[in-house]
């Protein structure tokens, strides 16, 4: 005990002074006596070493090694280990990571992910953890905003119906948004979403670091999110309730003499599924085949709900429509209508544009820094290509 006291008080001494990278070396009787008799000189010794190397030491050790450092130092800890004994750590560590090798499979088993070689942990940490961590909160955030957009109309549609309780379009309109509509760009994002590449995030390390990437969901970024939401379908509703009047063709043969609440309820669901897909395509970084697959056969999913739910609750008369047609034809025949679509959706996504505008030219990421100065590179490389 008085040696290992001894030694620890002259190593934080010394440590202060030195210059470099400091590693300690201490083996299981020494650690067990530190942690039962100076762990507060263990830790401070601990936090001024690059690496800590324990040896011989027993299975529980090492759990309680882990654990010190999580309840002492407050730090996310991630477990690496290949075999049996390492498993009362992997099991301790907020991440267990376990490696499939000669000594069995029982560290895998245990363990939150299994790689087969350790050279696949830098992979594992720096792209599958920073693209499952953006991908996740990205849905997140997304699923809040589209929903939230959606919503919001039926609210300030009760003012514009003096709180009778009319809903602005069919009820199935609702549960087709989820489903058919924007449910699987949503999962697309969630699938394919990268801010940067593989090779970049190698190159570039400290893009990793940033706070916006060490916990990408926030409250704030919720808030905005909802915000966006609640602002878009906002902007919506009073487009479509002050302009439909103006824009709504009453000379055609069979039309009415103004729009009804079935036109106003087959036009809204246009004007919000295209919105929050144009918002979707701002917000995401990627661009393949399949993404632009799922947001064209989304708006064209749309155009056929609508004309299905049009046509099956002609004759229903709980929520009849006039005739068959007449609150479909209106909203895809003739310019006024995708006049009324194009200034609704720009009024909508205009804002949100601007502020991506403002945030990448003069409040830059440090991954929107890496992508350009990758781009500068890249051009560079083409001018000297072609000179």
């Amino acid at each position: 005990k008085n040696g290992v006291e001894r030694e620890m008080r002259e190593a934080l001494d010394a440590a202060p002074g030195e210059g470099g990278g400091k590693a300690l070396v201490i083996d299981g009787m020494a650690l067990a006596i530190a942690k039962q008799h100076f762990v507060t000189e263990f830790v401070r010794l601990c936090e001024a070493c690059n690496v800590v190397i324990c040896a011989r030491c027993a299975p529980v050790q090492k759990a309680e090694l882990v654990n010190l450092v999580m309840v002492h130092m407050h730090k996310i800890c991630l477990a690496v280990g290949d075999g049996g004994n390492d498993v009362p750590m992997i099991g301790t560590a907020h991440v267990g990571v376990g490696i499939m090798g000669n000594e069995g499979m029982q560290a895998a088993r245990a363990s939150d992910f299994a790689i087969g070689e350790f050279r696949l942990l830098l992979r594992l940490i720096a792209v599958h953890g920073r693209y499952s961590s953006l991908r996740s909160s990205e849905l997140i955030k997304y699923s809040f905003y589209k929903n939230l957009c959606f919503a919001t109309p039926q609210i300030v549609f009760s003012f514009y119906s003096l709180f009778t309780g009319q809903s602005i379009a069919n009820s199935w309109v609702g549960l087709s948004y989820n489903v058919f509509c924007t449910g699987m760009p949503a999962l697309i994002l969630a699938i394919f979403e990268k801010d940067l590449s593989e090779e970049l995030i190698y190159r570039y390390p400290e893009a990793y670091s940033t706070p916006e990437r060490r916990n990408p969901l926030t409250g704030a970024s919720l808030v905005y999110a909802e915000f966006v939401g609640f602002s878009q379908g906002t902007l919506i509703t009073l487009f479509l309730l002050y302009s439909m009047d103006h824009l709504y063709d009453a000379s055609e043969p069979g039309r009415l003499a103004s729009p009804g609440i079935d036109i106003i309820g087959m036009a809204w669901p246009q004007i919000v599924v295209v919105s929050v897909l144009g918002s979707l395509c701002l917000r995401t970084r990627t661009f393949n085949w399949v993404v632009w697959f799922f947001i064209i056969g989304s708006i064209l999913a749309t155009y056929l709900v609508i004309i299905v739910l049009d046509d099956l609750f002609c004759p229903d008369p709980v929520e009849p429509v006039v005739s068959c047609g007449v609150s479909i034809t209106p909203t895809i025949t003739g310019l006024r209508p995708w006049l009324l679509l194009f200034v609704s959706v720009v009024a909508a996504l205009l804002p949100e544009g601007v502020w991506h505008y403002f945030e990448r030219n003069y409040f830059p990421s440090e991954w929107m820094k890496v992508q350009v100065v990758e781009k500068q590179k890249g051009l560079e490389v083409l001018r000297t290509r072609f000179q």
